[in-house]
């Protein structure tokens, strides 16, 4: 049945003001009497909004320091639908990759990155990688670490109406055996918390993320060189060439994981991971980043991972189905 809407002026702009990005495109294909300019005006209003969200939005400092993070910095101004495009790419974009991570890490586009394994490198192997006990903070940062990550650029807030959403489509390159074993995908938080021995503020950084490949999940605190993981959430991946991969967390932190294996349609959800089953307490985090954590040693094939910046219907479809809460227990490794 066809949408019968029949308005126009001030009343048609109110209401089409209200619609995000995908009811006001539906609005458009199928409503035939709202008025062109009404519409026209409606985007520009909408892309205004879009910017100033962006702008507002936490931005990785070494990417791009909040002082020079203006209008300034974003994408060339364009109109309507063309503008939403670019801005939805600025979200899309993953941070710098640290020139001594390229053998392993290799951007191929702001928004995608390649995954190298050993054989494609040196000789058959990866740059000799930092070992958390004995290489000095100097030597650390010139190796690469046994679990490289690399965020995307823009954040979002934690805040009381927070819910935000990351997707990846990864795609293995080789056509036979071709595993997802090394890239897990995942969260970067950041914030402040108080030293328990002089009282002062220090930054803090902690990950949470998920393989597709082993159905895993991992905590990693940068100051610790251990790690922690939980019990398989999802099974195993099968050998698949191409997947989607999907964090989505919910207003109280909460986040699950989901997997599309794009040759067969089938969707594996982990169970919700809430803030009171993090390892260690999360009352300091301030901002989150989405982010792809490559663990090299573990790397069998060339991939390649770009962001998503659309849903997938079908997805939205699952997430509304209940979901079991994880009651699994974090194992030191």
């Amino acid at each position: 049945m066809a949408l019968q809407v029949d308005f126009c002026g001030d009343i048609a702009t109110h209401v089409l003001s209200c619609l995000d990005v995908p009811q006001l495109s539906r609005m458009e294909e199928t409503s035939k009497a709202i008025d062109v300019e009404v519409v026209k005006e409606c985007w520009e209003n909408l892309v205004d909004k879009k910017r100033d969200e962006l702008l507002l939005q936490p931005w990785l400092t070494l990417a791009m320091p909040r002082k020079e993070l203006g209008k300034e910095a974003l994408p060339p101004r364009r109109t309507g639908k063309d503008a939403i495009k670019d801005l939805l790419g600025m979200k899309a974009r993953f941070d710098n990759v640290p020139e001594h991570w390229t053998s392993c890490i290799m951007p191929s586009s702001t928004s995608s990155l390649d995954v190298l394994p050993p054989a494609e490198t040196n000789g058959g192997g990866y740059p000799e990688t930092a070992n958390e006990e004995e290489d000095t903070d100097d030597q650390r940062e010139q190796k690469l670490p046994r679990l490289a990550t690399v965020a995307l650029r823009s954040g979002a807030a934690v805040t009381s109406d927070m819910a935000f959403w990351a997707g990846w489509h990864v795609e293995t390159l080789e056509k036979d055996s071709a595993t997802l074993e090394g890239a897990w995908f995942g969260l970067e938080f950041y914030g402040m918390q108080k030293c328990h021995c002089c009282s002062e503020m220090f930054l803090k950084n902690m990950s949470i993320c998920y393989s597709p490949a082993t159905g895993e999940c991992l905590v990693k605190v940068p100051e610790d060189s251990a790690i922690m993981k939980t019990s398989k959430m999802t099974t195993p991946a099968r050998e698949s060439q191409s997947f989607e991969v999907y964090v989505m967390v919910s207003k109280s932190l909460e986040m699950e994981f989901i997997r599309i294996c794009q040759a067969t349609g089938e969707i594996e959800r982990t169970a919700v991971v809430d803030r009171e089953a993090f390892p260690c307490c999360s009352c300091w985090i301030d901002d989150v980043f989405p982010a792809v954590t490559v663990e090299s040693a573990s790397v069998t094939c060339q991939m390649s991972i770009k962001s998503i910046t659309r849903r997938p219907r079908v997805l939205l479809e699952k997430m509304s189905e209940c979901n079991c809460q994880f009651d699994g227990e974090w194992m030191w490794c």
